[in-house]
């Protein structure tokens, strides 16, 4: 959370942010401790002013302030005060206007240096060691201890035979097998692999976190297990546990890795075609696979409404960033729209939007007429068509009135 309050922080003293980020930015500063820690370091700025009557009148607005806006709506409300006293001359009371909006300028000034400081991330802690290895930090090389903090831009060398683990401030742990080289990210993603192996236990976030950079490509989690190498050229991605967000340096196509799946980058972007491998019968609460579905299969219409099934496109353990699907009626009709399914499980006619906005979303469920129905999957190495796109795979099913 924190690298992102710094980026967002950021670009609201550059009067920066589009809408979204804005109402991520008040989001995360609900936290009272964002408040307090704004305050201290405009108390700090305001000591540094030579007219004690001023900055005291100044420090008590802008606490007056804190109470009834978020930190980024009072950046910007600080900022538009400035500009009209700065632009509203007096004949013979011009002094006071022009020292309290000089006043506020070096405040929100001295608010966006001690912020910017603060945004440079936290150390993170050698928590486990198994061989020798080696940071280097403003041109030091020194052999890590368990217990050693390892600051922001620090270059990391672990040998063959020997591991490293890291402990993030969230609890993030990262274990480095040798040989490998890395460094602490200084902003955006929190490690950087150049060659290697990165293990990485992500601490739960309530919004996507960019954790580890390659030459090939950004992948960022909210709470999960994986891992991540570079060898010969290619950044090769494997998802123990949860989903991956995964976006190519070269032309920024992202995809959804899931548990069990695997996916590969080189300089040009994603390795090879995306394929579709089969479908399967499907329940319709969760997507979990019942059975394969093979091309020609003859079904029962009261079997679909009886259980509440539907079909999904299966994509083997190498990730697809997206589906089309598409189902065509007997009549030569299309019975759905196509779209694209982003999101494994590829359904045939896509979710139901959930009951609310905590519970978990479903499958929508096939209730198919007796007649030859075709399914048309296409896969893409993004979502929704981007990138490169492999063959369109098609089956026809048959349904029965009554069970087969």
């Amino acid at each position: 959370m924190g690298d992102r309050l710094d980026v967002l922080v950021a670009l609201a003293i550059d009067e920066a942010l589009d809408p979204a980020q804005a109402d991520e930015l008040d989001a995360l500063l609900q936290d009272p401790h964002e408040h307090t820690r704004a305050l201290e370091l405009m108390r700090i700025e305001a000591g540094l002013r030579g007219d004690r009557e001023l900055t005291t009148a100044v420090v008590e607005a802008v606490i007056d302030r804190c109470r009834t806006r978020t930190t980024s709506r009072l950046v910007r409300a600080v900022m538009r005060d400035i500009r009209p006293r700065r632009r509203r001359p007096a004949a013979t009371t011009w002094g006071r206007p022009l020292l309290i909006a000089a006043g506020l300028l070096l405040l929100v000034g001295g608010l966006a240096i001690g912020l910017r400081q603060r945004t440079q991330p936290a150390d993170v802690m050698v928590v486990a060691l198994r061989g020798v290895a080696h940071a280097t930090t403003s041109g030091r090389t020194l052999r890590l201890a368990i217990g050693d903090s390892v600051g922001p831009g620090a270059g990391l060398r672990i040998p063959a035979g020997a591991t490293v683990t890291l402990r993030v401030g969230d609890g993030t742990e990262a274990l480095l097998t040798g040989p490998a080289n890395a460094t602490i990210g200084r902003s955006g993603p929190r490690f950087v692999l150049h060659d290697g192996s990165i293990a990485i236990a992500a601490a739960h976030h309530h919004q996507p976190l960019a954790l580890v950079a390659t030459a090939h490509a950004e992948c960022a989690v909210i709470g999960t297990r994986f891992t991540v190498s570079v060898a010969d050229g290619v950044t090769a991605l494997t998802v123990v546990e949860g989903r991956v967000s995964i976006r190519t340096q070269a032309d920024r196509v992202e995809r959804l890795v899931a548990e069990g799946q695997t996916c590969q980058v080189d300089a040009g972007g994603f390795i090879g075609l995306p394929h579709i491998t089969g479908f399967a019968l499907a329940a319709a609460l969760d997507g979990a696979v019942i059975r394969p579905l093979d091309d020609r299969a003859v079904l029962s219409a009261q079997g679909f409404r009886e259980r509440a099934l539907t079909v999904v496109a299966l994509t083997g353990p190498e990730s697809v960033g997206g589906v089309r699907m598409q189902l065509i009626g007997p009549a030569g009709q299309a019975s759905s729209p196509a779209h694209w399914e982003n999101i494994p499980p590829f359904t045939l006619l896509g979710d139901v939007p959930p009951i609310n906005r905590t519970g978990p979303a479903r499958c929508k469920h096939w209730a198919p007429l007796p007649g030859t129905y075709r399914i048309e999957a296409l896969p893409a190495s993004g979502a929704d068509g981007a990138g490169k796109q492999g063959p369109l795979v098609t089956i026809t099913v048959t349904i029965t009135a009554d069970a087969p």
